[in-house]
């Protein structure tokens, strides 16, 4: 019995370095973007990895048969027996958990075999997805999340704002709807892996109010930051930080017309944070010529369209433009940016560690938005 079952590990990892290979190869060939002969060549290792995955597949199901004849036969309770495998140069683990291992591999692999003809076949994205109709379920989810997430806010927000702010010219905190907001974020985010980005993703509210934004920022973004002028409303949004554990988040209490460091951001939003429309100019132009060129604007406001113009920005799609870049440029960025996959990972999400020979693959979907999992 235990002879057999261990020749049941041997030819799963015979299976499995197999698969390595072709999985290698795979990940060289998942880039954006990509080549005609790039993509082709990835559908022949797809094909080539379904065969060997079938193997596994078969290997896995006889392990299984076999354990359970071996719990039958006992006259009392026994459980799979737990043998330790000789492998050289790798850590041995029991029977059963080796096997665990390799379930977890297969149905990955069913769920990745799909993904990368997804990839290969590269039909792209837009941006932004067409609404639903209002009668659909999907809007009318949407609208009652939205309708919850103004309720919440209030709860939240029982400050009315600071006599100073208003007389500066701050609006007070009005909260964008939660879906909005996180289709413009969802785009940008894509906008920002087809610029190829290195390191982590620096995002800033500009007039965060009480913070609810970055906890839905924290979900697309590495390291979001609100600006705020109100100190009660800093004050409040520190809290909610506090108490939601959104260790990647900070709270910055400064006045916009001076902040100093918006080149320091990859991503920018602004929702009309000024109720004057020549401070809400003045703060637009101050934005734009610090950032750095290509840094992501979101302004989902009207006004912003109608001025965009004159400075040094190009529109890219929905609310989303680009500084310092031509509009030629601008529309072949939004092109690359609609071959990325949709995924909606938040970024401290870790690999799993029973990923194995799938590592490498995995890794080259991530990169370019397609989460398996």
């Amino acid at each position: 019995m235990a002879e057999d079952l261990e020749e049941y590990r041997a030819a799963a990892n015979r299976i499995e370095e197999q698969l390595a290979q072709r999985a290698q190869d795979c990940a060289r060939l998942i880039v954006r973007p990509a080549t005609q002969a790039q993509r082709a060549a990835l559908l022949e290792r797809i094909a080539g990895m379904t065969d060997l995955r079938r193997k596994l597949g078969s290997v896995f199901n006889f392990y299984n048969m076999q354990c359970m004849q071996f719990v039958h036969a006992q006259p009392g309770p026994a459980v799979p027996p737990v043998l330790v495998a000789p492998t050289p140069g790798k850590p041995d683990l029991p029977l059963p958990r080796f096997f665990e291992g390799v379930g977890w591999r297969l149905r990955m692999m069913n769920l990745l075999a799909d993904q990368l003809v997804r990839i290969a076949e590269d039909h792209g994205q837009p941006l932004y997805a067409p609404p639903p109709p209002l009668w659909d379920m999907a809007s009318q989810q949407l609208d009652a999340l939205n309708r919850v997430h103004r309720s919440l806010h209030r709860l939240l927000n029982p400050l009315t704002q600071n006599a100073e702010a208003r007389d500066y010219g701050c609006y007070p905190d009005i909260p964008l709807n939660t879906s909005v907001f996180l289709e413009h974020a969802h785009a940008a985010r894509r906008v920002a892996m087809a610029q190829g980005r290195a390191g982590p993703l620096r995002f800033l509210d500009v007039g965060c109010g009480i913070g609810i934004t970055l906890l839905l920022a924290a979900q697309v973004f590495d390291r979001p930051d609100g600006l705020e002028y109100d100190p009660g409303y800093a004050d409040a949004a520190s809290q909610i930080l506090r108490v939601t554990n959104a260790a990647r988040c900070r709270i910055i209490l400064d006045d916009a017309l001076t902040f100093q460091s918006y080149a320091a951001y990859d991503v920018i939003y602004f929702y009309q944070p000024m109720d004057d429309a020549a401070l809400l100019e003045r703060l637009e132009r101050r934005i734009i010529a610090q950032a750095r060129p290509g840094t992501i604007l979101i302004a989902p406001y009207d006004y912003f369209g109608q001025r965009a113009e004159d400075y040094d920005c190009s529109y890219v799609a929905g609310s989303i433009w680009i500084t310092g870049r031509d509009d030629a440029a601008a529309a072949d960025l939004r092109a690359l940016a609609e071959s990325y996959g949709t995924s909606l990972v938040p970024p401290d999400t870790r690999p799993d560690p029973r990923e194995g020979f799938l590592e490498p693959v995995l890794s080259a979907c991530r990169a370019i938005n397609f989460h398996i999992g």
